[in-house]
């Protein structure tokens, strides 16, 4: 029997909130969520290679024009990407991250007429020859940043003007495009400007890497809940419900010329599909449906004051609903986690034929053959992506005087015959694409003067960071991982092991690992990010054409920040959200739910498995069956055990999950 009842969802505190995604104007700190008091205004991607500059020398000076609409900001900041030049020539170790050689030149950044010199200091490191060593001012290399006081700046048109008045010779780089052409160059010592014929060749036209950071906050921001469930109310079996109204219930301050605007959406499977779940209403006026039992919340918050910004401290979900109270069965085991979702969307590469190739190619089924976990698997991935170089990080370039760009087929023919380059990029690129055309989720994962990867392991149900680039020694080869208790950690768990000093149970693993690496590495983890793609061998866009020849200008990464780690201001992507890193793919969630026939369960399979193919599902002891995303499974007296996972289009089969429901 339906009987009338009120159920209460509940998102409160720093966990509660945490559990919500949000877009990169959104932060959630000290319990709270709020706009996050950041903008940084660029007008390109960074979508370039270090051949793509404009020279800046005694009369050719380059200009770069910002559009702002509010200049009610509390501080500012100019970025640029910039080398110092010497009769033509590169100072910089640029195949190597290296200091500069010199950089005793001086540069001009004018901003709107106000005139700063820059004096580049000679960095501590110079002629350091491992290109890994911890560079202090690695982050500030290759970006020149100067502080913009607010009273410079105005509505409307800004301009900023790189130049010299010493005789050195600079150059910034650029992004090819059209618009918004807001990019010049004078011949003539800023008498002139050319908005369309830029570079060193005067073939370009596009937009010069400057950026801009805005102390201030965003005008809006996006805050949305998980999908929760209606149905369940005190354990995880849910029970019939015919929902009636849904309201939202929250706690915010909203100071003058601030405003949070909340809507609800709600649909009958448990991750949204537009056959089946409503559009987003406002919540005041949003009408559930009887088929409805999964719902989501999304909070807007506004302002119209840069310096202000609205706070939520709390939010409930009230549902009024019937519900039937009669309890058939209880949840006596489970190994059912629910699904963590990122903020952030990740292009994963699907079954192409050069993924197929790759597999085929380097006989990659051969080599994992009788793994007893992935674990196993991934370490061998590991040691195999070592072995493919003979003096990989010689920074000639070999014979064809080439970087490889992020194609592990192409990086691997060139490596056979020794013709191009190999650093830490493209060994992390062919471990992450080998182990993507294995259907295996994985990722690159950028840290200071040094490039890795993290790769999702079902075996332990999480992310494990793997280098298999960071031995310059051909005789040792060494390839990494760091293990606490015989536990592969991500790049997080180690980065946090290390700058807590809580390393003494740490080790690590790999082959020669133990001999060849020292903990002073986990310090190269100060600042880290991930591109949120691994389909390189689909196509080589969006990012930079030649990652990691040069210090990091692509603006599509993600950063993690948090209390000790503040953004980089030419970046704009940033998140102390450990989810947005660390979401659980090849996870399949069993959502069951009674009805109102004794002796059977409705079923809802959720899954997360990138290039999802199939789910299969085993009952007691039957054999694994092919079913739906939703099904009913008949129960009888006693226990009742369900499986369940999902299948990929590589053939992979994801870890899986099961419920013990006794009746």
């Amino acid at each position: 029997m339906l009987k009338a009842s009120t159920i209460c969802f509940e998102w409160l505190g720093q966990d509660g909130l945490d559990r919500a995604v949000r877009d990169a104007r959104v932060e959630v700190a000290g319990g709270t969520a709020q706009l996050h008091r950041r903008i940084v205004v660029a007008d390109e991607m960074g979508s370039c290679n270090n051949r793509d500059f404009q020279p800046i020398d005694g009369r050719t000076w380059a200009r770069k024009d910002f559009l702002l609409e509010r200049v009610e900001v509390a501080g500012a900041r100019v970025s640029s990407w910039l080398r110092t030049m010497e009769s033509g020539e590169i100072t910089r170790n640029t195949a190597t991250h290296g200091a500069p050689e010199t950089m005793a030149s001086e540069l001009v950044i004018v901003v709107n007429g106000h005139p700063q010199t820059l004096h580049p200091q000679e960095d501590a490191t110079q002629g350091m020859q491992d290109p890994l060593a911890i560079y202090p001012g690695y982050w500030q290399s290759g970006w020149l940043t100067v502080q913009v006081p607010p009273e410079w700046l105005r509505s409307g048109l800004n301009t900023i003007i790189l130049c010299t008045v010493d005789g050195s010779r600079w150059e910034t780089l650029i992004e090819t495009n059209r618009f918004p052409n807001r990019s010049a160059q004078s011949l003539d010592g800023g008498e002139t400007w050319d908005f369309d014929h830029l570079g060193f060749n005067h073939c370009y036209d596009g937009e010069f890497l400057v950026r801009m950071e805005l102390d201030c906050f965003p005008t809006n921001g996006r805050l949305t809940s998980e999908v929760f469930d209606l149905a369940i109310s005190g354990d995880h079996l849910g029970t019939p419900i015919v929902p009636r109204q849904l309201f939202v219930d929250a706690e915010c301050d909203t100071p003058a010329g601030t405003a949070v605007e909340w809507e609800l959406r709600a649909g009958s499977v448990p991750a949204f599909a537009p056959d089946d779940w409503s559009a987003w209403k406002k919540a005041d006026t949003f009408e559930v449906r009887r088929t409805d039992r999964f719902a989501q919340w999304q909070a807007t918050l506004r302002t119209e004051n840069p310096l202000a910004t609205p706070v939520v401290r709390s939010v409930k979900v009230l549902v009024e609903a019937e519900v039937d109270k009669f309890g058939m069965g209880r949840i006596v085991a489970e190994r059912n986690p629910a699904i963590l979702h990122s903020s952030h969307r990740f292009g994963y590469q699907t079954p192409t034929s050069r993924a197929l190739m790759m597999r085929q190619r380097w006989l990659l089924d051969d080599l994992v053959a009788g793994a007893k976990n992935d674990y196993e698997t991934i370490t061998r991935l590991a040691h195999w992506t070592r072995d493919q170089w003979k003096d990989g990080w010689n920074v000639d370039m070999k014979a064809l005087r080439l970087c490889p760009p992020w194609d592990a087929p192409l990086i691997l023919e060139l490596a056979k015959h020794n013709l191009a380059m190999g650093m830490c990029t493209h060994y992390s690129t062919v471990l992450v694409q080998a182990c993507a055309s294995l259907g295996i989720p994985a990722r690159h994962l950028i840290l200071k003067a040094h490039c890795t990867a993290e790769v999702w392991s079902d075996h332990w149900g999480k992310w494990i960071w793997v280098d298999a680039g960071g031995d310059l020694s051909d005789e040792t080869m060494a390839v990494a991982i760091v293990e606490r208790d015989g536990v592969p950690l991500s790049a997080l768990e180690s980065r946090t092991a290390w700058f807590s000093q809580q390393i003494s149970n740490l080790r690590f693993v790999g082959r020669n690992a133990e001999n060849v690496f020292n903990w002073n590495r986990l310090a190269q983890l100060d600042h880290f990010c991930i591109p949120l793609r691994n389909d390189h061998m689909t196509s080589l866009n969006p990012g930079e054409p030649e990652h990691g020849k040069v210090w990091y200008h692509y603006d599509g990464y993600l950063w993690w920040r948090d209390e000790q780690t503040s953004p980089l201001p030419w970046f704009t992507l940033s998140s102390s959200r450990i989810d947005d890193f660390y979401w659980t793919p090849n996870c399949t969630h069993i959502h069951l739910q009674r009805t109102f026939q004794k002796g059977e369960l409705r079923v809802h399979l959720e899954s997360s498995m990138p290039n999802l193919d199939r789910m299969l599902v085993k009952i007691d002891n039957a054999d694994w069956q092919e079913k739906p995303a939703e099904f009913i499974w008949p129960v009888h007296s006693g226990q009742n055990c369900l499986l369940a996972r999902s299948v990929n289009t590589f053939g992979k089969e994801g870890a899986a999950n099961h419920v013990t429901v006794e009746l």
